[in-house]
């Protein structure tokens, strides 16, 4: 179980560490937009004329990845290539540089033993370059400059400075180093507008993301987050951090510091020990409190003579003093070291000074916790309370973490408060993005608690969290009712959630409309606010499932939670399930405008769960709209978010736009994959509607290619299923529509008419400006393959407008190409030419 829960999923390859998890060795370059654009135009510049371009970083900082990535694009353009990659040792061997640029094009510039005077070696250097430049673009390409040979410098110097008109680059990188020089002098010899230097900054936690999506297939947001801070955005540093993290069986805590790999520790062990020992109060103080005011070390220690230590830590390149008077270590990672090294007992001494010494609240609870391991009431008090404040301004890791100590210090006797915080805890880890480990807190609360009304919430808890195996959870929450016995609320709380899980996620949407239902007025009659605006959304959802929405329900759902506030996780929130109504009914604007608010706000409170959910609902929009290179990012970053928090269930949910985007695209194989990895899961989990969008999208799939006896197929079984469901939301999953043209497309006008009549009827009860497009389409197409061109043209062209007023631009696309078959039918040439264009134009 505790594997499951780790906050890394190690990528599997043909190397493995030591503790078992495989890894791959060489990430591939990601990230750096901007930095790539700008070697785009620097490619562009060589061209036309003699360009340099300098590339600078910190060791591990990627300097050398796009010096790679340039040369290759290079490569790509047609250039002449000519790399040198010297080393320290190289230093010393005269014209290293030279045979490395020249041996595969002029061995005569740099033939070894030859005694040329430096001015001719130059000028055999300029020739050469002029020669090959005659040919085609040429760019020098040297990693590492710094370590140049001086006789290869010397003679590139001077060819360099004789160049203007010619298509030549030169492409260097150098270490961004006090001691490192570059020797070709690149800044002070080429002529302004002709030279730039590119200086690589840390990456962002985004692109960050992107570079250990080499190493790991999964990291949770915390412990992401911690890696950047510590890494300082250095991706070598930030690679080797998640190897070490991945190897390390306790998991991810938020105040044990990372561990470090013996590579790094190795390095800056060596850095440390050749700072004098008067430093190391110092150091460790501000390893325990992180950057902090010099006024507060001050105050941590007033026996010593902090401006003179501070002076001695900043000759070391130990610590750094912010023009503001913050006091942080040189590099993160020393902060880490220092901290790491320290003995347990000293550590909890120091923790216990800093409690003493400081007037913030939360920071006193932290040090506090560090400092003692003995049980306390007051200080699991005052933990538990940090927790409430760190959760509500959405630092739910660090929440986390407070309510993790105050359930360490809980005083057995304290029954009550224990299972309050244990709740807490988990609530809190869920929020972070750490579901896995939510899960497994869970699952063994159920274990140690009774039977009875107490455990009722953690099993609600559980069934919140989901997990994969629906058919548990389900078991989990009948199991819940019975133990809730006669207390009616607790009851209530449950079904609620059942009548969710059994409608939404299992197909079961008249049982799940039954306990829903009993859940809500068991609110109403005790005015609990809580329950009832949960119940509202479950009636309300399950409503619109079944194609009788109530919008009136989520609209007093979403008036209750402006009076009391949203439930632990805002994917659930009822501004969200009204969105989904809008976006359904056709007012994409007022859709748009919930779910972007509901995603800003997730970003502000660090609701890290229910961002993949967002994310998901965001991509779908686009869908709808037509704006496919947009929704395909948003599926993309569903994916990876679901896949951090290790929720499976939303990451499957986030294949069906991918699927979508693919199928209207023309990746067939990118469609079929995703749909097959749909229908595998759903089928083992029990999630009948996600079975049914998927054979819907291959039989939408089928019919774009031709393949109508596969679209009849798939679209009977997504239409059969929907109807034994009850799910019959012809928007939301459009099974009987493309089921009509599929049978149309076969020659079955009989079984056509009869859905047709279905969805007529469903219509005329239903007031949706996107249903009654569809219908208007469907009919024409019906029309059409009836002979009845003229009365199919009509229907279309009303579909057209309707679905170009909604601005559901794929759909109105479809609709002007039935549009023009059936134009062409009724022998109207011309106009059907036209439609075909538009078609292909929308398209």
């Amino acid at each position: 179980m505790a594997g499951d829960s780790h906050p890394l999923r190690p990528r599997e390859s043909s190397s493995t560490d030591s503790g078992g998890l495989a890894t791959r060795s060489s990430p591939e370059f990601v990230g750096r937009e901007a930095e790539r654009a700008r070697i785009d135009a620097f490619a562009e510049a060589v061209a036309k004329e003699t360009r340099t371009l300098l590339i600078k970083g910190a060791a591990g900082i990627g300097k050398s990845a796009l010096w790679r990535h340039a040369v290759e694009r290079c490569r790509e353009a047609g250039f002449t290539t000519l790399l040198t990659r010297p080393s320290q040792e190289e230093m010393p061997l005269a014209l290293v540089g030279l045979v490395d640029l020249f041996e595969h094009v002029d061995e005569a510039v740099a033939a070894p033993g030859s005694d040329a005077h430096p001015l001719q070696r130059g000028r055999a250097v300029l020739e050469a370059i002029r020669g090959l430049a005659t040919q085609a673009p040429t760019v020098i390409a040297i990693d590492d400059v710094q370590w140049l040979d001086s006789a290869s410098a010397r003679a590139l110097r001077y060819s360099l400075r004789r160049l203007e008109k010619e298509p030549v680059g030169v492409l260097a990188a150098v270490r961004l180093d006090p001691d490192a020089v570059d020797p070709l002098g690149l800044t002070e010899t080429q002529a302004p507008g002709r030279h730039e230097t590119l200086e690589l900054g840390p990456l962002s936690l985004g692109a960050l993301r992107g570079v250990l999506d080499q190493v790991v297939t999964a990291i949770s947001r915390p412990a992401l987050r911690h890696i950047h801070a510590v890494s300082g955005g250095n991706p070598l540093y930030a690679i080797e951090l998640a190897h070490g993290l991945a190897r390390d069986e306790r998991g991810f805590r938020l105040w044990d510091g990372l561990p470090l790999p013996d590579s790094l520790q190795a390095a800056i062990a060596e850095r440390l020990r050749r700072a004098p020992d008067e430093l190391d109060p110092l150091l460790e103080a501000v390893a325990a409190l992180g950057p902090t005011p010099v006024r507060e070390l001050r105050v941590v220690a007033p026996d010593a003579n902090i401006d003179a230590l501070l002076e001695a830590a900043e000759r070391e390149a130990l610590l750094v003093v912010e023009d503001d008077l913050t006091v942080r270590f040189a590099h993160p990672l020393l902060g880490s070291a220092v901290y790491s090294r320290m003995r347990p007992l000293a550590r909890r001494s120091l923790h216990a000074v800093l409690a003493e010494r400081t007037a913030d609240a939360d920071v006193r609870a932290r040090h506090l916790a560090l400092s003692t391991d003995q049980v306390d009431a007051e200080v699991g008090t005052l933990l538990e309370e940090a927790a409430a404040r760190a959760g509500a301004r959405g630092a739910r890791d660090l929440a986390a973490e407070f309510v993790r100590h105050s359930l360490r210090l809980t005083p057995p006797d304290d029954a009550d408060a224990a299972h309050r915080r244990a709740l807490a805890e988990i609530g809190h880890l869920a929020a972070a993005g750490e579901v896995g480990r939510a899960l497994e807190l869970a699952d063994r609360l159920i274990e140690e608690l009774p039977p009875g009304p107490g455990r009722v919430d953690v099993l609600v808890r559980r069934a919140e969290l989901q997990g994969e195996d629906f058919e548990r959870v389900e078991a989990l929450l009948t199991q819940a009712v019975e133990e809730a016995g006669e207390d009616e609320l607790a009851r209530g709380r449950v079904l609620d959630e059942l009548g969710f899980l059994q409608g939404s996620l299992r197909g079961d949407i008249d049982g799940g409309l039954e306990n829903a239902r009993e859940a809500l007025a068991i609110a109403e009659r005790h005015g609990d606010g809580s329950l009832e605006l949960s119940a509202l959304i479950a009636v309300g959802d399950l409503l619109n499932l079944a194609g009788r929405p109530r919008r009136d329900l989520n609209e007093r759902a979403v008036a209750i939670e402006e009076e009391i506030g949203s439930g632990p996780f805002l994917w659930g929130s009822p501004r969200v399930h009204l969105a989904k109504q809008l976006r359904l009914a056709g007012d994409l604007a007022g859709a748009r405008a919930l779910y972007n608010a509901v995603y800003d706000e997730v970003v502000r409170s660090g609701d890290e769960r229910s961002r993949p959910f967002a994310l998901y609902d965001l991509a779908c929009l686009e869908c709808y709209t037509g704006n496919l290179t947009a929704a395909e990012e948003l599926a993309r970053e569903a994916t990876e978010a679901a896949r951090d928090t290790e929720d499976r269930h939303v990451g499957i949910w986030a294949l069906f736009p991918s699927a979508l985007i693919a199928a209207w695209r023309g990746r067939s194989a990118d469609a079929r994959a995703a749909t097959a990895q749909m229908i595998e899961w759903a089928d083992r989990r029990g999630s009948r509607p996600t079975v049914a969008r998927a054979r819907a999208l291959l039989g939408l799939l089928a019919l774009s290619e031709g393949a109508v006896p596969t679209a009849v197929r798939e679209l009977a079984e997504a239409t059969r299923l929907v109807e034994e469901m009850g799910l019959l939301n012809a928007v939301l999953v459009p099974a009987s529509p493309d089921a009509i043209e599929a049978f149309v497309g076969a020659g079955d006008l009989d079984a056509a008419e009869v859905l047709l009549g279905r969805l007529e009827r469903q219509a005329e009860e239903v007031a949706n400006p996107v249903l009654d497009a569809v219908v208007e389409r469907c009919r024409g197409v019906v029309l059409a393959a009836g002979g009845d061109a003229d009365a199919a043209t009509v229907q279309l062209e009303r579909a057209v407008a309707s679905f170009d007023r909604l601005e559901f631009r794929p759909e109105a696309a479809r609709a002007v190409l039935a549009l023009g078959r059936a134009l062409l039918r009724a022998g109207h040439r011309t106009r059907a030419a036209d439609a075909f264009a538009d078609a292909r134009t929308r398209f």
